[in-house]
C-alpha cells in the first residue's frame, strides 16, 4: 500500500488525476478513500477519470481509528 504523497490544489485539480495516478503506478484496481463530505462533493467525479482503466471502489470514513483503518485494508484487500 502506498499512502498518498502528492497533494494537488488550485485551478485544473480534476485535470491532474491522471498524473497522480501514473505516478502512483496503479495496477488494475484502485482504492480511493475520503472523508464522507469530500466524497459527495467530489467523490464520484473523481472516480470516474481513473476507472477507464482501473477498476475503483470507495470507501467513506468518517473518523479515524484503528476499527477504521481495519476496515479501510478490508476493503483495499478485495480493490
Amino acid at each position: 500500500m502506498q499512502l498518498p504523497r502528492n497533494v494537488v490544489i488550485g485551478h485544473d485539480v480534476y485535470g491532474q488525476i491522471p498524473a497522480v495516478c501514473a505516478d502512483l503506478k496503479l495496477g488494475s484496481s484502485a482504492l480511493l478513500i475520503s472523508g464522507k463530505w469530500t466524497m459527495e462533493l467530489a467523490g464520484e467525479r473523481v472516480r470516474g477519470i481513473p476507472a477507464a482503466r482501473h477498476a475503483v471502489k470507495t470507501f467513506s470514513a468518517v473518523t479515524i481509528s484503528p476499527a477504521v483503518i481495519e476496515a479501510a485494508a478490508a476493503a483495499a484487500a478485495g480493490a
